[in-house]
């Protein structure tokens, strides 16, 4: 009995659909992964667009707000600091009292000539500043001997005091009598501010209040204390139209030591202006109210 041989089944690989509800794609951590040309997709990028506007319009509206706040701040604080500054200025404006036009008035020291004579050199300036012993000029002197025949000499003259010089009387070539004056010297601190003023504004003043001089010719200003009142005789019109003697007190202020500029000259004139509030505490007034 002849057996056949029998072939071996071909193994058939079996297809296996998915159960209903597997996902294609297994979800990461970050979230499902969607098709690009989803609908998905587009609806998440969609959002993510929006949510970067709204954090965009976010910040602009917080840089607005920072924006005003500042601006209102400014405008707070300019408001604010043009308040004090007006205050300021009124208050200054009480304190400051403008008493008029001060000037300079010095002692002044001459110096004389030796003899009849000529003078010969003049070594110094006005406004220079010289010490004692320091030579300001030189003069031919005319006299006579025993016998009675004329003689000349030259002489030196010599500063006799720490000083400035205010005016130079007689130049180079002057005739000169014996005792006049060639040169004018005067002390710093012989120095003093000179103001007619009314009795009203004295009533306001009491010795030692701080006072502040300025000139166009000169930078900055001169400190000053008020001194005192000394009469000073000047010339008025009368009522029928004659002119009269009239005495009106005058305000002497002192420079402060080292305040005043070294080289002023005498008869200058300087806008003056007082500080009501300096000075000492109940300080008695230079003219009482009433007087």
């Amino acid at each position: 009995m002849i057996q056949r041989r029998q072939e071996p089944t071909p193994l058939v690989e079996e297809h296996l659909e998915p159960w209903p509800g597997a996902a294609r794609d297994i979800p990461d951590d970050d979230g499902p992964a969607a098709d690009p040309g989803s609908p998905f997709a587009e609806t998440t990028a969609a959002a993510n667009r929006e949510a970067s506007l709204d954090a965009v319009d976010t910040s602009r509206l917080r840089l607005r707000a920072a924006f005003s706040w500042l601006v209102v701040a400014a405008l707070v604080c300019g408001a604010v600091y043009a308040g004090l500054y007006l205050v300021d200025h009124r208050v200054r404006q009480q304190e400051d009292l403008y008493i008029g036009t001060a000037t300079l008035q010095v002692t002044p020291v001459g110096i004389p000539a030796p003899g009849d004579g000529q003078v010969l050199r003049v070594l110094v300036r006005p406004s220079q500043r010289v010490a004692r012993g320091a030579p300001l000029a030189v003069v031919r002197v005319f006299g006579t001997d025993a016998n009675g025949l004329p003689t000349t000499s030259s002489a030196g003259i010599a500063a006799p005091v720490t000083g400035v010089v205010s005016d130079i009387v007689a130049p180079a070539g002057s005739a000169v009598q014996a005792g006049g004056p060639i040169v004018e010297m005067y002390q710093p601190r012989s120095a003093a501010f000179e103001a007619t003023v009314e009795p009203d504004v004295l009533a306001r003043l009491s010795r030692g209040m701080h006072a502040s001089l300025t000139s166009p010719g000169l930078p900055g200003s001169i400190a000053a204390v008020v001194d005192r009142v000394v009469p000073a005789e000047t010339t008025a019109a009368a009522t029928d139209g004659e002119t009269q003697p009239q005495t009106q007190p005058t305000l002497l202020l002192r420079p402060v030591a080292g305040a005043a500029p070294r080289r002023l000259v005498p008869g200058l004139q300087f806008d003056a202006t007082v500080d009501t509030t300096s000075g000492r505490e109940n300080a008695p007034r230079l003219l009482p109210l009433g007087s």
